[in-house]
């Protein structure tokens, strides 16, 4: 659902898969490496409940992000990077899906 921009979906990601390849990796694709200023770049737009399930196959990659990595106004967490401003307080889901109040742990190092 695109709220904010007419385009791109709220809480989503824009991937430009051209410069995800290099010479001899998973897709060997030298000719975006040699123009990579983007004139011409092709990207996968991603949503949010897309973003979501890549984070938690890639679990790695999920962690690196840490907590709070995109606003949500529901009373239960969309998921486990959404965060959320009550008062004079940041919530952080828990790990039974509730909010709490986000904590320097919560924090990358």
């Amino acid at each position: 659902m695109c709220t904010q921009q007419d385009s791109l979906p709220d809480d989503g990601w824009v991937l430009p898969h051209g410069i995800f390849g290099y010479y001899g990796g998973f897709t060997d694709n030298i000719d975006h490496l040699l123009a990579l200023d983007g004139s011409d770049e092709d990207y996968w737009i991603l949503c949010h409940d897309c973003v979501a399930k890549i984070l938690t196959v890639l679990p790695l990659l999920g962690e690196s992000l840490g907590k709070g990595q995109h606003p949500c106004e529901t009373a239960k967490p969309c998921c486990k990077w959404a965060w959320k401003r009550l008062a004079d307080k940041t919530l952080v889901p828990d790990e039974l899906g509730n909010w709490r109040e986000m904590t320097a742990d919560d924090y990358l190092p």
